[in-house]
C-alpha cells in the first residue's frame, strides 16, 4: 500500500460576527493554515500545506461556513499490511 503523504480536511467554523470586515472568515482560515504550517508534523511550504477551497465572504444570516485544507505530512504514514496472526 502507498504511504499517506497528505491529509485532506473539510472544516466547519463559526461565522465571525459582527462583521467588521468582509474578509474575516478568509483571514481566520488563512491563520489556521499558518498554524498548521508552523507545526512540526506538517510541511511549512505554502504550496503543500494550504487552503484548497474558496472562502465565502460571510453572510450575516449564516451561522457557519466550511472550507477545505490540504496538509502535507513531514513524515508520511507508512501503510503496512497487518501481520498474519495464524
Amino acid at each position: 500500500m502507498p504511504d499517506v503523504e497528505y491529509l485532506y480536511l473539510e472544516l466547519k467554523a463559526k461565522n465571525i460576527l459582527p462583521r467588521e470586515r468582509e474578509d474575516l472568515n478568509k483571514e481566520f482560515a488563512e491563520l489556521l493554515a499558518t498554524r498548521f504550517r508552523s507545526h512540526p508534523l506538517f510541511d511549512e511550504s505554502d504550496e503543500e500545506t494550504k487552503l484548497t477551497s474558496p472562502i465565502p465572504p460571510g453572510d450575516p444570516n449564516d451561522r457557519w461556513f466550511t472550507f477545505k485544507m490540504q496538509l502535507k505530512l513531514v513524515n508520511p504514514i507508512q501503510m503496512t499490511p497487518p501481520e498474519d496472526e495464524y
